[in-house]
């Protein structure tokens, strides 16, 4: 049976939203999002600006695109997403058509899980911000981490509710996609409640982030959790780490890297072995934030490394 929210959106939607709509709902899990054109490749590989933040947009993509990358996800460096004109959105449309770069999505987090209620709310505003920023970008997905506090999974949980009763509307209104990963230190850190707490919302736009180097965090098997996602997954960020025994830890975050590829522990041929038993056909962005000091040779060392593990499977 239709939940009665759910069945206020089919009567709105088109044919094809409501035939994706209806797919969650026999299924139990999200349709996936999908960029046209690219359904016959099974990964295009795309990079996080981030790893670039000690350079300007401009010269940032520039080095972007000699590392041998076409697609960009935008980092909160380059996308000040929360405070950006109509100028800048020109600017930076134009940067990225200059440096011959596409941007696939952008990575925006704010702390929309705080059990801090005036912290969430200042979160809300500056989401509403965002997705504003985003959908005039031409942008049709935004990725982002669960936030909260791992000691307060009760009360961030609640606060997390509190803000997609006001943010998945918008969200759905935009037709952008919010794909939200776990992340070491938030209310779950874990795969399978994410999982679930996310397909409790029924919502094509609101589905899960896979990201490789929070492997030793997710669940003890790396195949079951992406088995478990499933179709929920629109979006996988790529790096290594090793496992949390092997690392010196520091206060307020989980133990964990974002190496570049090949340097740690993490099994890449089994990780996409399993995105691709699932059906996968999306972006893999590399999100790499140990390596500020070489960004450009560190981006194109591993683009060749998932070259020679993924073959003709990576578009680039």
């Amino acid at each position: 049976m239709l939940h009665r929210r759910t069945f206020v959106k089919l009567a709105a939607w088109k044919t094809s939203g409501l035939a994706a709509l209806l797919t969650c709902q026999a299924t139990g899990k999200a349709a996936p999002v999908q960029s046209p054109g690219f359904a016959e490749a099974p990964f295009r590989l795309a990079l996080d600006t981030t790893m670039f933040s000690r350079h300007k947009a401009r010269e940032a993509f520039r080095m972007i695109r000699r590392a041998g990358y076409r697609f960009v996800e935008l980092g909160p460096p380059h996308f000040h997403s929360t405070d950006i004109s109509a100028q800048d959105l020109k600017d930076l449309q134009k940067q990225l058509a200059d440096a011959g770069l596409t941007a696939v999505t952008a990575f925006i987090v704010h702390c929309m899980s705080s059990p801090d209620e005036h912290r969430r709310q200042q979160a809300v505003t500056w989401w509403q911000k965002s997705i504003d920023a985003v959908a005039r970008l031409g942008l049709r997905l935004v990725t982002t981490e669960l936030t909260g506090e791992l000691a307060r999974p009760k009360e961030s949980g609640a606060a997390f509710r509190k803000s997609m009763d006001v943010l998945l509307p918008r969200f759905e209104q935009a037709g952008i996609c919010l794909s939200v990963e776990p992340h070491p230190g938030d209310f779950y850190e874990a795969a399978q409640p994410t999982l679930k707490l996310l397909r409790s919302y029924g919502s094509r736009y609101l589905t899960y982030l896979h990201c490789i180097p929070h492997t030793f965090f997710l669940g003890p098997s790396i195949r079951e959790v992406i088995t478990e996602a499933g179709s929920l997954i629109t979006h996988v960020h790529v790096a290594d780490s090793f496992r949390t025994e092997r690392i010196m830890a520091r206060a307020g975050v989980g133990l964990h890297l974002h190496l570049r590829p090949g340097l740690g522990e993490v099994d890449f041929r089994e990780t996409f072995d399993g995105l691709a038993a699932v059906g996968y056909r999306g972006a893999v962005s590399v999100q790499l934030l140990s390596h500020l000091d070489q960004p450009e040779q560190t981006a194109r060392r591993a683009r060749e490394h998932l070259q020679e593990v993924l073959g003709n499977r990576l578009v680039t």
